[in-house]
């Protein structure tokens, strides 16, 4: 709930849901694009997020070029009229009544299908359809003339559209253009063209083929790299992002984070009547502690009691910050009084259990902390009101004596308590009196 995905370049939420996606980290990213390869192969998890980001790429370009290529398509009916105007009422069924309902309906079938080869497939029929169409008119016009020799050079320029304009990958297109080519062949060479035409149409395929393949090999290595310069961009972001909202002490997320947070979690109009607690925690005579080991041996203290609330925490919902100093709070989403005091009293006994030495206490004195908890739904208590009451709270515990939780038990049947005379009047003057008890501490 409180840890943010990155969200990679092009990756739309449908996207992310999608199975079997892997995570790419830095490192991994930089020791790939130190090394040369020829980009047209990424390892596994950087390949599985290129696919998701090329999913999302491809199904835009279908969506944008669909139409277009329809019309162009249909256009090609003049060329009909023109060249083999015996065939023209032919054409025009195939064109209006079986090639364009396909193509339409393949464009449909393409950003719904779950399956890669599913979306090949549908996206490959489009030109192998508009080859067939064309190869089939030329061979229904034997003893046409000149004009069914020129129409079916029409085949060429399909395979320009498949290769620039579809962009599938260079693998998939290589086998989808194979079979375009043998498509034109197998009825071009054993057709009724005198040689000559065989030759030049031949000719002209096999160049269009290899031309729009190194096309198309030089655009994805292209995409390829500008997509592992843009994941690096992102990734570094949202790392020097992460740093910044993590305490560079003790690793656990900082007052910028809590913040952020917060804000999500009462601006969620799902949740207001949900419960929230919040646990303010204090490393009890932690200034004496600095002052006879040292603030190094201090920095360690503070480090293994921020793992101890760490690894208390119940889940990825829960949050644990460090405020500042030997302070600590912690947010537990959908939680009452009493199941938050038992999270504090698991924390403060885990951390008395493992037992670092605190001597100015005798030879057996070890770390304590003490905890306040306050608890309440989100549409009746503001943030800053739950940590003033926590604070109070703390600060009632320290007066009884340290190393203890407070309140003290609390029933189920009573999930709010109200742990101040007075309560705030806002949520700015809460946090002021939360301020001015911690520094009376």
């Amino acid at each position: 709930m409180f840890q943010r995905s990155a969200s990679l370049p092009g990756l739309t939420q449908k996207d992310a849901d999608m199975p079997g996606q892997q995570q790419v980290t830095l490192p991994t990213l930089e020791a790939y694009l130190a090394a040369k390869h020829n980009r047209l192969a990424f390892p596994p998890e950087i390949e599985a997020v290129y696919d998701q980001q090329m999913y999302s790429y491809r199904q835009k370009v279908m969506t944008r070029v669909i139409v277009p290529t329809v019309i162009i398509y249909n256009l090609f009916l003049v060329a009909d009229y023109l060249l083999v105007p015996g065939t023209f009422l032919l054409a025009t069924v195939l064109h209006l009544a079986l090639v364009t309902p396909i193509m339409l309906a393949a464009a449909f079938v393409y950003p719904r299908a779950r399956q890669q080869w599913m979306r090949d497939l549908s996206a490959s029929i489009i030109p192998f359809l508009m080859v067939a169409q064309i190869m089939f008119i030329y061979a229904s016009n034997a003893g046409a003339g000149a004009g069914a020799d020129q129409y079916q050079y029409l085949a060429v320029t399909v395979v320009f559209y498949m290769n620039v304009n579809q962009r599938f990958g260079f693998r998939f297109a290589v086998s989808s253009t194979l079979l375009l080519v043998i498509t034109y062949l197998a009825v071009l060479l054993p057709g009724h063209s005198p040689f000559e035409v065989k030759f030049i149409g031949t000719s002209l395929m096999l160049s269009a083929a290899y031309l729009s393949l190194m096309a198309n090999r030089r655009m994805e290595q292209d995409v390829r790299f500008n997509f592992l310069r843009r994941l690096r961009d992102q990734l570094r972001r949202e790392g020097a992002e992460e740093v910044a909202k993590r305490d560079a002490l003790t690793g656990l997320p900082n007052r910028r984070m809590l913040d952020e947070v917060v804000h999500a979690l009462w601006a969620d109009e799902a949740r207001q009547d949900t419960l929230v607690a919040v646990v303010m925690a204090d490393i009890d005579h932690f200034k004496s502690f600095n002052d006879r080991y040292g603030h190094a041996t201090g920095d360690v203290c503070l480090k293994r009691t921020a793992g101890t609330i760490a690894e208390e925490l119940r889940s990825e919902r829960d949050l644990a910050v460090r405020l500042g100093g030997e302070e600590f709070a912690i947010l537990l989403p959908e939680t009452d009084m009493s199941e938050a005091v038992r999270v504090a009293e698991r924390i403060r006994r885990r951390l008395e259990g493992i037992a670092i030495p605190h001597e100015a206490f005798g030879p057996r004195g070890v770390v304590t902390a003490s905890f306040g908890v306050a608890a309440g739904p989100i549409s009746a208590h503001g943030f800053a009101e739950l940590l003033a009451g926590a604070d109070a709270a703390l600060y009632a515990a320290k007066r009884s004596g340290r190393n203890q939780v407070w309140p003290p038990f609390v029933s189920k049947g009573n999930p709010v308590a109200v742990l101040r005379g007075q309560p705030a009047a806002d949520d700015s003057a809460a946090e002021t009196a939360a301020t001015a008890q911690r520094k009376r501490r």
